[in-house]
């Protein structure tokens, strides 16, 4: 059985996420496509399955219209792509990942409520965001009502985001700094959201990161069917309220 890896961009260096980390030297990223950081790469697809890639790290430092030529070779086999963008950034480094980059997906995506017409853009390729509302709390600053300090700060964007019918997913980040599960960031984000979230709508998001999954149509559909018939149950034996 293969085992699927992200090869993963980590502010300026490289990184494949599969059983183990495989870094490369930040000084060699623009020889990502070359000798011998080819070899290593060509090394790790013979033996796993490579089903995407990720660009991440200091949005200042890793822009899309600058890296994107180093995904070239990535384009021609068809990788899908997600990449950081509008995290603690303006709107304006949300669209270069969608129009340089193809970004399938977009990590965190926070600042997309200040373009209207990139968030149908948005709606109309469906390009999945993936909010961590703890790290999102941490780095950029949100309220969040279990922390007094944080009542100056903005309110947390994901209902607006979700009301305007963007595709969005709930997801850690990192779970051992933040110190959280998936679990945990649901609740976080419904106590974020001044309690707001209805269950369906964490079923809907929760539907969301299998629906833009790396996965293929066929794959997706049987997956589906199997959370599908476990959600059945689970919902069929709840005792009534």
């Amino acid at each position: 059985m293969t085992t699927n890896i992200l090869l993963c961009t980590l502010g300026v260096s490289l990184a494949v996420i599969s059983d183990a980390y495989a870094f490369l030297a930040p000084e060699r990223l623009q020889l990502y496509q070359s000798h011998p950081e080819q070899e290593k790469l060509l090394a790790l697809k013979a033996k796993y399955r490579l089903v995407g890639l990720d660009l991440v790290g200091d949005e200042q430092t890793t822009q899309p219209e600058v890296m994107a030529s180093l995904f070239q070779p990535d384009f021609a086999e068809c990788q899908p792509i997600i990449i950081l963008a509008g995290e603690d950034e303006k709107v304006d480094s949300i669209w270069p990942a969608a129009y340089h980059v193809h970004a399938v997906r977009i990590g965190q995506g926070l600042s997309l409520n200040e373009n209207d017409n990139l968030a149908q853009r948005f709606r109309d390729r469906s390009i999945c965001l993936e909010l961590c509302p703890s790290s999102n709390r941490e780095v950029v600053g949100f309220y969040d009502p279990r922390f007094p300090h944080t009542q100056q700060y903005p309110g947390y964007p994901l209902l607006a985001l979700w009301q305007k019918g963007l595709p969005l997913t709930v997801c850690t980040d990192n779970p051992d700094i933040s110190c959280t599960t998936l679990a945990d960031e649901y609740l976080t984000a419904a106590l974020m959201t001044r309690n707001q979230l209805s269950q369906w709508d964490v079923l809907a998001m929760i539907k969301q990161g299998f629906v833009h999954r790396f996965l293929s149509g066929h794959h997706k559909e049987k997956l589906f069917k199997r959370i599908d018939a476990d959600l059945y149950q689970l919902l069929a034996e709840a005792p009534c309220t």
